[in-house]
């Protein structure tokens, strides 16, 4: 989801960039209030634009009008983030927000982030008319097919979905990360302050991983809407497609949206203490087979360790490209250099990680859609890609696609389009279920992780130019 990418990004730039501004010379007077002025004249236009854009006189909604709506808000959301990041390069503004709420961990970076907040909040409301017609599309649809229609619900409940699935589901986890750090930072000095640097840096590991534990539980008892699925006699059994999958969860569970939007994740990353999520569209418009075949999918991304590896690819890019470009540094013999070039540097780490996690992203969704087909076949007592199997999880893409109003052919940087999907998925049947070329593919970013991780800590520990050649040696392999 677009603001699932777009508050992520406003954490990730607030965690590379909070602190002292990097362009100190851009001295801006009342930046703190343009600062606010420039959130909420975004936030104003969001509401009053789309707003005016949704309306019409006899209460139908306009197809174009509504495309038009959704790009002018992505514009707007954007330039909020954009200018965050301007904020934080050339304005003590962060410093001068997070110094007021010291006392409190993270009260100072949710005050800094608070007005952003407001602006995708102002899109949602003013996308409320959208949401109120789809649920009663929901509610109509389930009628004709002789099904209960799922509950209505009012559009200050329909908002706060909204906030949930939109802001919530990602920015809970990001902050208590940030949190977390921030909290073993305050540990560390108050009560080991001799402490030395290694035992320092297992006092955030630790923390970290407790977290990993921890997030799972909290997303989905507590942010998300969710139930246990329930066992009734007709419907398939899901949670025996995790069995064969050899893969333990907590639980298989329902993510209640009034069949607003059909879906499915799966959440966390440590041993058993994970989850799979089935929105109540997904189950209420997929044949059992094609049910099936998501779980699959979403046991794949879960065997695998997909999400691991993604934040893995993502931080030893951002790692090896600051290494680097130290390393460029110090054999141009440059011994004073301006703030804004590490300011650059780390930015480039930055969007260079994003990149690399994104195409990671896609050769994993295409391994799980492979996995699927796999496992399906499998249980049918081949070992090649049956067609059944095949058509199976690319039927339900397409019933997916279909649920939540998008055309096949449209795409998204994680997943691709589902054209391509399910031509993929076509084009492995009858292929041998060990010579699956989207495994193979996979092992290969994994390897280039494990290699670009060995030369990167030896550019750190060594940081030498033989040791920043070799790191520019291997990621040149690994990217090949």
């Amino acid at each position: 989801m677009l603001d699932h990418t777009l508050l992520l990004a406003a954490v990730l730039l607030m965690f590379a960039l909070g602190g002292p501004p990097l362009i100190e010379d851009a001295a801006i007077n009342n930046a703190t209030a343009w600062w606010l002025a420039a959130h909420l004249g975004l936030a104003a236009c969001i509401a009053f634009c789309v707003r005016a854009l949704l309306h019409n006189r006899d209460g139908a909604l306009s197809w174009p009008r509504m495309q038009l709506a959704s790009r002018l808000s992505l514009v707007a959301r954007t330039a909020a983030i954009a200018w965050q990041a301007a904020t934080l390069l050339t304005t003590n503004v962060y410093v001068d927000v997070t110094s007021a709420f010291d006392a409190v961990i993270l009260a100072g970076d949710l005050a800094f982030l608070t007005p952003v907040l407001v602006v995708f909040a102002a899109w949602w409301w003013a996308w409320l008319p959208v949401d109120v017609r789809m649920q009663e599309a929901a509610i109509l649809n389930a009628v004709d097919q002789g099904e209960p229609p799922p509950r209505r619900f009012g559009k200050p409940a329909l908002l706060w979905t909204s906030i949930r699935q939109n802001g919530l589901f990602v920015l809970v986890p990001a902050l208590l990360l940030l949190g977390s750090v921030e909290a073993a930072s305050r540990v560390t000095t108050s009560f080991l302050p001799d402490a030395s640097e290694t035992l320092s840096t297992f006092v955030h590991i630790g923390a970290i991983a407790g977290l990993f534990a921890v997030i799972p539980v909290v997303l989905v008892r507590l942010v998300l809407p969710t139930q246990p699925l329930p066992r009734e006699p007709d419907a398939p059994d899901l949670r025996a497609i995790l069995r064969l999958a050899r893969v333990r969860v907590l639980d298989v569970r329902v993510w209640r949206t009034g069949r607003a939007m059909a879906n499915a994740a799966a959440v966390g990353i440590i041993g058993p203490i994970r989850y799979v999520l089935l929105t109540d569209a997904l189950l209420a418009g997929l044949r059992p087979i094609e049910a099936e075949a998501v779980v699959a999918h979403e046991a794949a991304h879960l065997r695998f360790r997909h999400a691991a590896w993604m934040a893995g690819g993502l931080i030893v890019t951002a790692a090896g490209i600051i290494v680097a470009g130290v390393g460029v540094i110090d054999m141009l013999a440059i011994e004073s250099r301006p703030d804004w070039v590490d300011g650059g540097l780390g930015i480039a780490a930055l969007l260079g990680g994003v990149a690399v996690a994104l195409c990671f992203s896609r050769l994993f969704e295409r391994q799980a859609d492979a996995f699927a087909a796999k496992l399906l076949s499998r249980r049918e007592g081949s070992d090649i890609v049956t067609p059944a199997a095949s058509w199976a999880l690319a039927s339900a893409l397409l019933r997916v696609a279909r649920a939540n109003g998008l055309p096949p052919t449209k795409g998204s940087w994680r997943h691709g389009t589902i054209v391509d999907r399910a031509a993929r998925l076509e084009k492995i049947v009858g292929t041998p279920l060990d010579r699956i070329p989207a495994d193979r593919n996979a092992r290969r970013a994994k390897a280039a992780v494990a290699v670009a991780a060995i030369a990167v800590g030896t550019g750190v520990a060594v940081s030498s130019d033989e040791a920043i050649r070799l790191l520019f040696w291997i990621l040149g392999v690994g990217g090949s």
